[in-house]
């Protein structure tokens, strides 16, 4: 058995519209070839316009602004002196030479865009990340560096085996750049460079990973449960191949009970 997904996400208690205007892809009009070729029992294809549909929903509902602190990451964020100096020329730095926390406000600009590549997940968007002062005297809360840059993340799925199988997506990689400065900065470009670029790995990545850690549950119930999933991602879709275990006692009270 195989299937294609092409529906759009929405949000029934506002319309039953996506807040994403465009038209779903044409879907195969033939099984994916490892379906056939590795024997699995159900097939499904989704392409990049279901979850495109999800973003813009979430763009929609301001999700896609969030701010990171240090007690939302392991070891914190914190400038040490020294750069803390390099990024803004005068400030007063702690005599103790403690370095200096901060937190992140990252938005997104527009609408993000996913694409299945061969392998891996390529999530492209833009966005606006200010550097605030955070828990420092006098300037706390204090924006001193402001950038907007093209996004692109690199991302593995995969299932993970269980009562119910879960589907998770781990990034791998995050790329900001080039990077635009918005407003003044006496800052040379390469010390941003570096500060965001640290800023991307350190506090952007393990922060999504975590948002998105608890993944999706594949359909199961009825009788019904998929078992040995795998994904693959060729030709700009996702398949993922599993094959059907069923309980039929439990199915058979399932049919029972819609003709009671």
């Amino acid at each position: 058995l195989a299937f294609g997904v092409s529906g759009a996400v929405t949000d029934p208690a506002e319309s039953t519209k996506s807040a994403y205007v465009g038209v779903p892809p044409r879907l195969r009009q033939a099984p994916p070839p490892a379906m056939l070729s590795e024997g699995h029992m159900l097939a499904t294809e989704l392409t990049p316009f279901t979850l495109d549909t999800g973003l813009a929903l979430m763009q929609a509902h301001g999700v896609l602004r969030q701010v990171i602190t240090p007690s939302d990451i392991m070891g914190g964020l914190k400038l040490d002196v020294d750069t803390a100096r390099a990024m803004v020329p005068g400030v007063a730095v702690p005599k103790d030479g403690r370095g200096m926390n901060f937190a992140v406000h990252i938005k997104s600009d527009e609408t993000p865009k996913v694409t299945f590549n061969d392998g891996a997940a390529q999530i492209h968007g833009h966005v606006t990340i200010s550097l605030n002062w955070m828990d420092v005297p006098l300037i706390n809360n204090v924006e001193f560096l402001k950038v907007s840059a093209p996004f692109i993340g690199m991302a593995k799925v995969a299932v993970e085996d269980g009562a119910q199988e879960v589907m998770h997506m781990k990034l791998d990689s995050v790329s900001v750049t080039p990077i635009t400065v918005i407003g003044k900065t006496t800052t040379d470009m390469s010390t941003v460079n570096s500060m965001i670029e640290t800023v991307a790995r350190t506090a952007l990545l393990p922060y999504i990973n975590r948002l998105i850690k608890n993944g999706v549950g594949l359909p199961t119930g009825n009788g019904f449960q998929l078992k040995g999933s795998k994904v693959a991602m060729v030709g700009g879709y996702l398949d993922t191949f599993s094959d059907i275990n069923i309980d039929m006692d439990a199915f058979k009270a399932f049919i029972d009970s819609k003709f009671d």
